[in-house]
């Protein structure tokens, strides 16, 4: 569930990306629990910024790039890391999923604002946050697919 820790994090978040020129996604168990899916306790909040914004990010808050990140079948070209408010966020740059033997931009193509507390959160709508935690999830991941449906 969403309690304080999490939605003054968020509102940090919303904060932080005001000056963002392109759109921007909440995904993973961060915007499943925001549909009111239970996520158990929320870990990290994933972001899914454009290339430029995630260079602004970097040149504008306190963060750190992180080597590598992602999975066999998803994987993120940049990842930034920093605490907002009272959890970590993971800025995640140039997304790409693995089909068949190649890799290839993963487009999220819908955009659904959710309201928390002074913040509004844009997430893939919940049909989108489904399919990719189906296709790229782990298991706990593939279980909020399973809810989300």
């Amino acid at each position: 569930m969403i309690g304080e820790r999490e939605i003054s994090s968020f509102e940090a978040l919303f904060e932080t990306m005001r000056p963002c020129r392109s759109p921007w996604w909440v995904i993973g168990p961060a915007a499943a629990a925001l549909y009111g899916i239970d996520v158990g306790e929320l870990e990290r909040i994933d972001v899914v910024v454009a290339p430029g914004d995630a260079r602004a990010l970097e040149a504008r808050i306190d963060c750190h790039k992180e080597r590598r990140h992602g999975t066999a079948l998803l994987r993120a070209r940049t990842t930034l890391a920093t605490q907002l408010g009272a959890m970590p966020v993971i800025f995640h740059s140039w997304i790409e999923a693995r089909f068949g033997g190649e890799w290839r931009p993963l487009k999220i193509e819908s955009r659904k604002p959710i309201e928390v507390g002074e913040a509004l959160i844009p997430v893939p709508a919940r049909d989108e946050l489904a399919a990719m935690l189906a296709a790229y999830g782990t298991g706990h991941e593939r279980a909020m697919a399973r809810a989300l449906s």
